[in-house]
């Protein structure tokens, strides 16, 4: 067979196209905007579409990156075992072994910078991951070891982080947030009243499996006192509704009562956004009018 007719029967299948060969190519393009249909929707909605929580971190794509990642050890250890046998007939598996195993390796390799859920960030960690720095940071727990690595840690509803090394082995980290930042434990200072209330409202936004349809959009645009304001029209709601909670815990009603007292005096405007934001969250909580 000559060098022409050996490079025409390669390009047979491509140059000389069936009926059946555009069925299988629509089937695939089809397979193809789908998915490209439902990363739009993970970018929309965010990670929860992959069953991912901060509770459960292992997403579908976690679970292919182990998947692929395993399936590239098969064909490599398959593809040196025919190899080193020295059989005439491995080479088609040989090479079909050594295809899967690239192909899984670039697939696998993929599953955790698409895991981050906004892969076009991922250069920021280069570009403003330095000090100084100067970031906006979400609600959550804040951990602090000072320098005889003692723990304090911190309750927050967001706010900014400003860090700047003022020597070689210094570094001054300040938070700072439109709501309080409530301490939870730490060494020779006492625990905020309410801080460990948090807990159960800090478990409502972290699984929002019952909410409806952009309530996690309208958590992620609440601003740090709509959330706080949130928090405290909730709790105060469900002490002046429960007897045993106030007779448990009579201070903490009273801090209760004062916040939404302070809250619906000195910032209308948040405690009336918290009272929507915690009706939006499947919240129970009183109007937002000024006897509280």
């Amino acid at each position: 067979m000559s060098d022409d007719e050996l490079v025409s029967d390669l390009l047979r299948p491509v140059t000389r196209t069936s009926r059946a060969y555009w069925a299988v190519v629509t089937g695939l393009g089809l397979i193809v905007a789908v998915g490209a249909f439902a990363y739009l929707q993970q970018l929309r909605s965010g990670l929860q579409v992959t069953a991912m929580r901060n509770q459960v971190s292992w997403g579908i794509y976690i679970a292919n990156f182990v998947f692929f990642i395993g399936i590239s050890h098969v064909g490599a250890l398959m593809s040196a075992i025919l190899r080193l046998s020295g059989a005439e007939w491995r080479r088609p598996v040989t090479r079909m072994a050594e295809a899967v195993t690239v192909c899984s390796l670039f697939v696998g390799a993929a599953m955790p910078i698409i895991d981050l859920g906004r892969p076009d960030r991922l250069l920021n960690v280069l570009l403003y991951g330095r000090l100084p720095m100067r970031a906006e940071f979400s609600w959550g727990l804040i951990t602090l070891f000072d320098r005889y690595a003692i723990e304090n840690e911190f309750a927050t509803l967001g706010g900014e982080l400003i860090a700047e090394e003022t020597a070689p082995d210094t570094t001054v980290a300040v938070f700072s947030s439109p709501g309080p930042i409530l301490r939870l434990g730490g060494h020779s200072q006492d625990v905020d009243r309410v801080a460990p209330e948090l807990g159960a409202f800090f478990g409502r936004m972290m699984v929002p499996i019952d909410f409806e349809p952009g309530v996690e959009e309208a958590i992620s645009a609440a601003s740090p006192l709509e959330r706080y304001a949130a928090f405290v029209a909730w709790e105060h709601a469900r002490y002046a509704a429960h007897a045993a909670l106030r007779d448990d815990a009579p201070a903490t009603a009273s801090v209760l009562a004062a916040e939404a007292i302070r809250l619906a005096g000195e910032e209308p405007d948040a405690w009336e956004g918290g009272h929507r934001l915690a009706r939006r969250m499947g919240l129970e909580v009183a109007a937002p009018g000024p006897s509280v």
